[in-house]
């Protein structure tokens, strides 16, 4: 496949505290393609590495602890024993990085709700904004609870919000995609 597409000349990259211009114009065809590549594979699978903590929220009754409660030896243990649940959760989180990709999303922000997509994480923190919650309500209680009560309302209002849901996805997407020199220059 050919595809044209058009890079800066070169561009900086920041890690410890240091910084170094990368000349983009300097790197043959195959390199790029290759970094491309790259880059697909590895936020690809970074989408995966919630799969154990997502699909133990998933299937924790109420009674038990979060995960992030949890002991490492508890983790590892839950972790060992369900392998099958969290391949098939850790899959299905691949394959909604790759539909956001397809979307036009490079950046994804993380769930506060995992296994809620981002349409309806957003209307759910749209109506959770208008509610009340006992206090302690951990974030992803209030979104499920919020989206129960977006399921109970009438077809015209349940449009309303999700009109303005993906009008504040659309807005994050060009916020994200904003590149501004903020140094002075033109």
């Amino acid at each position: 496949m050919e595809i044209t597409i058009t890079l800066p000349e070169s561009f900086v990259v920041q890690a410890r505290g240091e910084e170094l211009p990368v000349p983009i114009a300097g790197l043959s065809p195959e390199v790029i393609a290759q970094a491309v590549l790259h880059g697909i594979k590895q936020t690809v699978s970074d989408a995966a590495s919630a799969a154990a903590s997502g699909a133990y929220e998933i299937a924790r009754k109420d009674d038990e602890p979060d995960w992030a409660k949890l002991s490492a030896a508890a983790r590892k243990t839950w972790a060992t024993s369900n392998g099958m649940r969290i391949a098939e959760y850790g899959a299905a989180l691949m394959q909604k990085r790759v539909d956001a990709l397809q979307s036009g999303e490079w950046t994804s922000r993380a769930s506060a709700a995992p296994g809620m997509s981002r349409l309806d994480e957003t209307i759910a923190d749209l109506l959770a904004t208008k509610m009340t919650f006992e206090k302690g309500t951990t974030k992803k209680d209030k979104l499920r609870a919020a989206f129960e009560a977006f399921e109970g309302l009438g077809a015209k209002v349940q449009a309303k919000v999700k009109a303005m849901a993906e009008a504040r996805i659309e807005r994050e997407k060009a916020e994200a995609a904003l590149d501004i020199d903020l140094s002075g220059s033109d």
